[in-house]
């Protein structure tokens, strides 16, 4: 059975034929086959709706088409089938980088939603924290984005049911903090010293005394020190931190 089953799987992919059996068996039941590629077209629509607003039903069907007949499903849940589809966006429109972008964000937005549970600091563990002794760690639902373009505009834009800014390049990189506070999935585009701050955190977290010298060396002492007090606050009402 398991060479008729591999068969089975490989017609439904991409509707080429092959071993007899399983052709045959295909053919006395297409419903198989429709039902099959339907799912995983939903299962992406429904992961990617604004992306799909951007480059229009056909454009988004198409790609999922192909990339539905070139990579199929892995995983024992249907809930893990998007995460290849942003990079095969990106791949079939190299001269639109919002595209591939902008699926990523959504996919980022999906992946905090339902990352684990954990607790966060708050403005109210502030005042009764050691800062000279504290480490910070990033929350299990946060992820940077550093994008090329302002797809987290045009994603905003899309979502509120305004006209979308043109895809813009800019002049540099641009990173987005994506994360979930209240059962609400969340981004902002991050200053490049806040980037550069919370990236060092997520890679093996920091002392908050390093983060105060670091702010320091960059701006002087009193600047320094203002800035990463603003910025602890920031986190601490965001929600992007887990307590010391």
């Amino acid at each position: 059975m398991l060479a008729v089953e591999t068969e089975l799987r490989s017609w439904m992919i991409c509707g080429l034929g092959g071993d007899a059996t399983a052709h045959t068996l295909l053919l006395r039941a297409p419903i198989y086959l429709n039902n099959y590629r339907s799912q995983l077209l939903g299962c992406l629509e429904d992961s990617f709706p604004q992306t799909l607003a951007w480059i229009g039903s056909h454009s988004f069907r198409a790609a999922a088409a192909r990339h539905i007949a070139r990579c199929p499903p892995s995983s024992w849940t249907l809930d893990d089938y998007a995460q290849g589809f942003p990079g095969a966006l990106a791949g079939a429109w190299p001269n639109d980088p919002e595209i591939g972008e902008l699926a990523r964000l959504e996919q980022a937005l999906a992946d905090a939603l339902i990352a684990p549970d954990a607790a966060v600091l708050t403005v109210a563990d502030l005042a009764e924290t050691d800062w000279d002794q504290a480490a910070l760690r990033l929350a299990p639902s946060c992820a940077m984005l550093d994008l090329l373009t302002n797809a987290a505009e045009i994603w905003s834009a899309l979502t509120e049911g305004i006209t979308a800014p043109a895809s813009d390049l800019g002049d540099g990189h641009r990173v987005v903090l994506v994360w979930r506070r209240d059962w609400t999935c969340r981004f902002r585009q991050l200053e490049p010293d806040e980037a550069a701050v919370l990236i060092a955190i997520g890679n093996d977290g920091k002392r908050f005394s390093t983060i105060c010298e670091h702010l320091v060396g960059q701006l002087g002492k009193r600047e320094g020190i203002a800035r990463a007090g603003a910025l602890l606050v920031q986190w601490a009402q965001d929600g992007v931190l887990c307590p010391p």
